[in-house]
């Protein structure tokens, strides 16, 4: 009965075309396809004069407005996935007591266990309470702050392991005596980083995210850590002569110059957002 019913439509806008008739063809033969009485394909879908109703313009927009946003989070990556890398050869010179550099990162995913929970409970709530300021864009700026700081105590302590190490090398010993233990404090800091940047820009981008645009929104928040990872590739790469503490204190300070860009981003989309619902 529906391809009955299609065939017909098909044959129809055909003969009228043939006969010169004045009358509106039929969007399409799909369109007023049906199946037991029921049309298969919504009655919102728009003729080919007017590909997209106003519903998926207005769900376009809001998704592009959100998109500086997400964008603007991507150096936040291109320092916090240098635990990885840059971090792992920095433990790799310092005395790990038996440890294998890699064994040092699980610290990370562990503060992230114990402190998302303790943010969520009680840490935004005693904020609240005193009226200070923790909306989502709020607490990525401090993230992004924190992770600067992260990186200033790495490129400090990546200073201290170079020459401990040159040391060390030159009494034909193997590695730093500094231990590995001093890596906690910026790990800790830096997966307080991640709590405000990464989770909360989850957070951020569901909620700002029409129904039909979730989907594009987290694929494009998740692209924003590639693009982080290759901007730091590019800035290793072209800074392979200088030294490395030089390029971790060059990263922290690249971080607190975006901020500043960061919170230009987020207070045009506060005063974007006010006034769309004005």
């Amino acid at each position: 009965r529906g391809l009955e019913t299609a065939n017909r439509s098909l044959i129809h806008s055909q003969n009228s075309a043939k006969d010169g008739d004045d009358e509106e063809p039929p969007t399409t033969g799909l369109s007023n396809l049906q199946f037991g009485g029921t049309s298969l394909m919504s009655q919102s879908i728009p003729s080919n004069n007017n590909k997209f109703t106003k519903e998926e313009f207005r769900d376009a927009q809001s998704a592009l407005v959100v998109m500086p946003v997400l964008l603007a989070i991507s150096p936040f990556w291109m320092l916090y996935d240098q635990q990885g890398s840059v971090w792992l050869l920095q433990a790799s010179k310092m005395n790990l007591h038996g440890l294998q550099p890699e064994q040092v990162q699980v610290l990370n995913p562990l503060f992230i266990m114990i402190l998302v929970p303790l943010f969520d409970q009680k840490i935004y709530p005693w904020l609240r309470q005193r009226g200070i300021s923790n909306a989502h864009l709020d607490r990525m700026s401090c993230g992004m702050c924190i992770s600067a700081l992260a990186f200033y105590m790495s490129a400090f302590l990546e200073g201290v392991v170079e020459k401990s190490y040159a040391q060390a090398l030159s009494h034909g010993e193997g590695n730093a005596s500094i231990s590995v233990a001093w890596q906690i404090p910026q790990m800790f800091i830096i997966s307080v980083a991640e709590i405000l940047v990464s989770v909360t820009g989850l957070e951020f981008a569901y909620a700002s995210s029409p129904t039909s645009m979730k989907s594009l929104i987290m694929a494009a928040f998740l692209m924003t850590t590639s693009i982080g990872d290759f901007f730091a590739g590019v800035l290793y790469s072209s800074l392979s002569n200088v030294n490395r503490a030089t390029i971790l204190y060059l990263c922290a300070t690249l971080m607190l110059v975006h901020l500043g860009l960061f919170i230009k981003i987020a207070q045009w989309w506060k005063r974007r957002t006010c006034a769309s619902m004005e």
